[in-house]
């Protein structure tokens, strides 16, 4: 337990220069967002999600992550939007690990339902603040396109792998 706090706690002051202009709750949204989606990957490699599923599920992370970003307005969303893809990719990379290593555990589970939580706000309350590149169905229809693609590769990835 101790150790894991101590590689948070690394894996956050290691990226404070260059996130310091990020907010922080919507850091937090864009680990969860990886680290959820490292957990579908897993369930699709374990046979227990198929392709659409896997693709529903990214889309959900997708939308959240998406709005989450958004909310904090144009310029921030453009300034920030790669080290924000940074976190998620340090956040599927922590859980993605842990599952392979089998030393994902109950603590890890918790904190996967909390990133659930985290994500569904987004999507059952959208910011208004966000909308300013479109209405809801724009976000649904653009996180919608991405978790596809995204999900295409990573299917492709693993057969080839």
């Amino acid at each position: 337990m101790i150790k894991k706090y101590l590689i948070i706690s690394f894996f956050f002051f290691a990226h404070l220069a260059y996130t310091q202009s990020l907010d922080p709750k919507v850091s937090g949204v864009a680990t969860c967002a990886g680290a959820v989606n490292a957990g579908h990957v897993f369930n699709y490699e374990s046979d227990n999600l198929n392709k659409n599923q896997l693709k529903d599920a990214y889309h959900i992370t997708s939308i959240a992550l998406e709005l989450a970003i958004a909310s904090k307005g144009r310029n921030h969303y453009i300034s920030n939007i790669d080290d924000y893809n940074s976190l998620v990719e340090a956040g599927f990379d922590e859980i993605y690990t842990e599952l392979s290593e089998n030393t994902f555990d109950w603590d890890s589970q918790v904190g996967l339902d909390y990133c659930q939580i985290k994500l569904f706000e987004y999507v059952a309350q959208p910011p208004e603040s966000a909308f300013w590149a479109g209405d809801f169905e724009f976000f649904r229809e653009i996180s919608r396109d991405s978790a596809d693609a995204a999900v295409d590769f990573i299917v492709e990835y693993l057969e080839n792998f």
